[in-house]
């Protein structure tokens, strides 16, 4: 962390050169998993499960109800999980139950389909889709701006905030950032 938020550029490139070879391995063990969420969307998408959602009413209905139960308490304890393995790297990281969190935590992404796929047609609803639907065609670019504000503004090479913000207040940074670009 010092790195990123103390270092100059070739030093916090260097860094992330290593840490993207890390998480490229922790991706590559992810692969059967994702291969899995893509195949359930296929299976979704063939069964007309989001073409037609009024049609499914009750079976959107269970998986938010399902979801919700599970993927709230079970994204809770990951996120803590991960808080604490940020505060204190020694004692949490590896822990059986951040694993086992982390491998349940995208039921939760089920709950935010099937309220689209309840509530999407209402006004709300639409709403919603009306205002985040333009960043979900730019993703990319959204990710790469994101990527240059964050590491300007919170790099040693940048404006160094990164060595002065706590969590909650990286938190309010993404937000913001997030907000100003759908603007």
């Amino acid at each position: 962390f010092a790195t990123y938020a103390d270092g100059n550029y070739v030093a916090a490139t260097i860094q992330r050169i290593r840490d993207f070879a890390i998480v490229t391995m922790g991706f590559i063990m992810l692969i059967p998993q994702i291969m899995v969420w893509f195949l359930l969307g296929a299976l979704a998408a063939q069964l007309g499960l989001l073409r037609r959602p009024n049609r499914c009413r009750p079976f959107w209905k269970k998986v938010l109800r399902f979801s919700l139960w599970t993927g709230v308490p079970v994204n809770t304890v990951y996120a803590w999980q991960q808080w604490q393995a940020s505060m204190h790297p020694w004692t949490s990281a590896g822990s059986v139950i951040t694993t086992i969190a982390g491998d349940l935590a995208p039921i939760f992404s089920l709950a935010i389909i099937a309220s689209f796929a309840l509530y999407g047609g209402s006004g709300l609803g639409r709403t919603v889709i009306h205002v985040v639907a333009p960043a979900g065609r730019i993703a990319l670019t959204l990710y790469v701006g994101q990527s240059i504000a964050m590491a300007l503004l919170l790099s040693g090479f940048g404006f160094g905030l990164g060595a002065t913000f706590g969590p909650a207040e990286l938190f309010a940074l993404a937000v913001a950032i997030y907000l100003a670009q759908i603007a």
